[in-house]
């Protein structure tokens, strides 16, 4: 599955949703797109990051907009 496909956003969100059931509402959600794999270099490498960023932070925004997103 690939970060910017809607099925990624979907499951993120859905995880955010039934995390915050289970434990409470967070502040902080770790997140690392590139554990144990190599980052994506291509020509436009700022935009690839910007676009996994967005994919990552926008589920758990979507879900909780009090959450801050961390590395």
């Amino acid at each position: 599955m690939i970060p910017q496909s809607k099925l990624f956003y979907i499951i993120g969100k859905e995880y955010i949703i039934e995390w915050e059931k289970e434990f409470g509402k967070n502040e902080f959600y770790l997140a690392d797109s590139f554990n144990e794999m190599q980052v994506p270099i291509d020509e436009n490498l700022p935009e690839v990051l910007r676009n996994y960023g967005l994919s990552n932070y926008n589920p758990i925004h979507d879900a909780n907009p009090d959450a801050t997103w961390v590395m």
